[in-house]
């Protein structure tokens, strides 16, 4: 994937996840691909764009989604049908990417309150 379609892709991504999470300030992104390889699908190729696109969208002045914090975590698929799919299962059961619902005590509402 070269990296225009990329960058476009990671914009419209992070463009939807704001109009849904408007009072998020954090986002943690995943990408699981292989780390080696004769194409330009592996991670010394995507990783460089990735850090690119995240730097262009979330830019105080000309970003779309300025003053973000946006995390990428990365693994190596070795181009597994084993190893990918485990390393999906890894991010999600640790809960290191994703948007997951904070306990009320985390917002300072306290341990009394119920929220409609």
């Amino acid at each position: 994937m070269r990296p225009a379609p990329l960058v476009a892709a990671l914009a419209l991504l992070l463009a939807l996840a704001a109009r849904g999470a408007a009072t998020t300030t954090t986002l943690n992104l995943a990408l699981i691909a292989p780390g080696q390889g004769n194409n330009d699908r592996n991670l010394p190729h995507i990783l460089p764009a990735m850090d690119l696109a995240i730097r262009a969208v979330s830019h105080p002045a000309h970003g779309i989604l300025p003053g973000w914090s946006i995390s990428l975590r990365h693994r190596d698929s070795q181009c597994s049908s084993t190893y990918g799919p485990l390393a999906a299962f890894d991010f999600v059961m640790n809960k290191t990417v994703g948007e997951y619902p904070r306990r009320r005590e985390e917002h300072g509402e306290g341990r009394g309150s119920r929220g409609k």
